[in-house]
């Protein structure tokens, strides 16, 4: 796992170089805050379980309450996608892999249609965006976190290995 390295705080980053070399270049994209999310939700039903088991005449609300827990959890697992990015310049493709819990989804795009790649800016959140010459793009990950420098960083990789036009704020070029 990569952390921050010019702050004094140590954050998980989610999205991270995995292999650079001159044919391939290899990102993954991991929901680290949707799983620490998911930890204090099983904390907190494991909280709930244990304070209220004694308490008869509220035991509809200790159900309730874990049901909605469950509900929670749930939800933000089906939600967390693990997302693997490759371009190949040998094959000439950029193939984008999206696992989560219900299956994986493979999505393969010819490296010749990537004509920019940037950050896209939504307050003092970023993602990372490829943009297409057919105007359609995608979203890597595909919610926005404030890790910036991280970001940059992958964009000025990404825009490097493919020897195209880096952008630093698309806030106004692309919506969602």
């Amino acid at each position: 796992m990569y952390f921050l390295q010019d702050t004094n705080i140590r954050i998980p980053i989610a999205i991270e170089i995995v292999r650079l070399t001159p044919t391939q270049l290899l990102l993954r994209v991991r929901p680290i805050y949707l799983w620490l999310v998911g930890i204090f939700v099983a904390i907190a039903a494991l909280y709930l379980i244990i304070s209220y088991r004694y308490e008869v005449e509220q035991l509809w609300l200790l159900y309730l309450l874990l049901g909605g827990w469950l509900v929670l959890t749930f939800l933000f697992l089906i939600s967390s996608e693990v997302i693997t990015c490759r371009f190949d310049k040998v094959l000439g493709m950029m193939t984008l892999k999206q696992k989560t819990l219900l299956g994986t989804k493979v999505t393969k795009y010819p490296l010749w249609e990537i004509r920019q790649v940037g950050l896209d800016k939504l307050v003092s959140s970023y993602r990372v965006v490829i943009l297409f010459h057919n105007g359609n793009y995608v979203f890597l990950p595909g919610y926005y976190s404030s890790e910036k420098k991280t970001k940059q960083h992958v964009v000025l990789s990404i825009a490097k290995f493919l020897n195209i036009e880096a952008l630093f704020d698309l806030s106004l070029a692309v919506k969602s």
